[in-house]
């Protein structure tokens, strides 16, 4: 192996600097800068669509639960639940009577999504701080 490496670093000692092409570590160090900066745009990436897959499962899972302790409803009648809680909110701009518990519900509605982006604004600014120490 001694002699492998012998025979190698005398072939780059051959090598003089007017061989190599002009601008040749300007390219290498460019090409360097840009795989690091598209590394670290891929970990952002990851993190906004993992970020984003959390969130959705905590709605979805928020919106299970709301669903099995508040509205009590089968999911196969979910799509006209649906349709009649977008009327109710129709109503309430309307400025039509809406019962106390419709009310009450897209209250709770509200203050879940509330939370959901206030907890986003959290992570969000909690992940960009670690990427930028990194």
């Amino acid at each position: 192996m001694d002699n492998f490496d012998r025979q190698f670093g005398e072939m780059f000692s051959q090598i003089t600097q007017e061989k190599i092409p002009a601008g040749f570590s300007a390219k290498v160090l460019k090409k360097i800068e840009v795989e690091k900066e598209r590394r670290i745009k891929l970990k952002e990436e990851l993190f906004q669509w993992l970020f984003i897959s959390i969130s959705a499962i905590i709605l979805c899972l928020s919106m299970f639960l709301l669903n099995k302790y508040y509205f009590h409803e089968e999911l196969s009648s979910l799509s006209v639940l649906i349709r009649t809680k977008l009327l109710d909110i129709k109503d309430m701009f309307k400025g039509e009577s809406v019962s106390l518990w419709s009310t009450i519900g897209w209250l709770i509605i509200g203050a879940n999504t509330i939370i959901l982006i206030l907890l986003e604004q959290f992570l969000s600014r909690i992940f960009s701080e670690k990427l930028k120490r990194n």
